[in-house]
């Protein structure tokens, strides 16, 4: 079966001490895109522990639309 749309799916991850985390995706046309807009997201994290609030990109994956 050949994949007719492909996108990358960047899935995104936000936690907040005390609150928890919440989970959602940001879906782009290239890898490239994808890629980077990860690689700006973790780029981000320096702290060397967790801090009270972050949003962190976990993964990507790619879909079939």
């Amino acid at each position: 079966m050949a994949l007719v749309n492909v996108k990358y799916r960047v899935q995104m991850m936000e936690s907040e001490r005390g609150w928890g985390q919440d989970y959602w995706h940001v879906d782009f046309d290239t890898k490239a895109e994808a890629e980077k807009y990860m690689a700006d997201t973790n780029a981000k994290n320096t702290s060397r522990f967790a801090p009270d609030y972050y949003v962190q990109a976990t993964s990507i994956e790619m879909i079939e639309v």
